[in-house]
């Protein structure tokens, strides 16, 4: 039985408010010894205010949505749970482990061959473990075990040539850790969440001036954006800490370069032309933890009149 993702729908989603809190508490700004005991304290610098972050034992459900639109064509809807946990590698390094579920595209469970494929080679790399620090994969060699298994159930439930050369495209990524790390770089979820886990610095106006680098343009490397990121001066109404970011593209590969997929600026000819888009993101943030707890983004570009736009709502369950 099909079931529309309820925890996403509009009117469930806390509506931001401008009221300021009757008591006016200040986001606190945290000193640089108690910034974070499970990172290396940032150097002094009089003036920064550092927002908390993590909590030692993090246990978080979100329900994320993903909308993707490109010129008039139907824009495309991507709903799925994922589950984020606290963990440690071996050598006692800090780790995320992620886990993702409960899949609709379009509000239907995937049901093509391409949909279903796509699902369930993609569904081996989870559950995921990944470094708080660089977000590369601490856990390749049980990804490698799953992946061994899945593929041989995959080849008796699926026949034919496409079948067998995605199953071997997908080989192809799972045996190179380092292909897999540049996958993980293509995910849009995973993107937006570094951005709001790495961005924790700001002068005395409570701004700063950030890079956000998003996979708007798939098959290659993410787009370069640049813009000033503001915490709001008052907790809101829901007892978090509000964050605001404004950013314009600033990558240097052409419109050319792009809708070709090259990684890096290829074209060097003064006529080239630079593709325009902006990105604004809109979060809250637990005021104790730092940890999200609900998320509103926009991005955008556009390549020579092709207008590509990625709207991600992410919610704390």
């Amino acid at each position: 039985m099909k079931r529309r993702l309820s925890f996403l729908n509009e009117e469930d989603l806390p509506e931001y408010s401008n009221t300021i809190n009757k008591k006016k508490e200040k986001v606190i700004t945290i000193s640089q010894g108690n910034y974070s005991s499970l990172i290396v304290s940032p150097i002094d610098a009089p003036g920064i205010c550092y927002l908390p972050y993590l909590t030692k034992e993090a246990n978080l459900t979100y329900g994320v949505r993903i909308i993707q639109e490109e010129n008039n064509s139907k824009a495309q809807q991507l709903d799925f749970e994922t589950k984020i946990q606290t963990t440690h590698t071996k050598e006692g390094e800090y780790c995320y482990q992620i886990n993702k579920s409960d899949i609709y595209i379009n509000n239907e469970l995937p049901n093509t061959t391409i949909e279903e494929l796509a699902n369930i080679c993609g569904g081996v790399l989870y559950p995921i473990v990944i470094g708080f620090l660089d977000y590369k994969i601490k856990n390749p060699i049980e990804i490698k075990e799953r992946w061994n298994k899945l593929k041989k159930e995959i080849l008796n439930k699926f026949q034919g040539e496409y079948v067998a050369k995605y199953v071997t495209a997908t080989g192809k990524i799972i045996e190179n850790v380092n292909s897999m790390n540049r996958a993980l770089g293509q995910d849009i979820f995973l993107s937006l969440l570094k951005h709001i886990a790495e961005t924790r610095a700001y002068d005395k106006n409570l701004k700063s001036e950030v890079v956000f680098n998003f996979p708007i343009i798939p098959f290659t490397n993410s787009i370069r954006y640049v813009g000033v990121q503001t915490v709001q001066k008052y907790y809101t109404e829901y007892n978090t800490v509000k964050v605001e970011y404004k950013g314009e593209i600033a990558d240097n590969r052409s419109i050319v370069d792009l809708k070709n997929k090259k990684r890096f600026n290829m074209q060097v000819s003064k006529e080239k032309t630079i593709p325009q888009g902006n990105c604004n993101l809109q979060y809250d943030l637990d005021r104790k933890t730092g940890m999200l707890k609900f998320c509103r983004s926009t991005v955008t570009i556009n390549l020579d009149g092709n207008n590509i736009s990625t709207t991600i709502i992410i919610n704390e369950l």
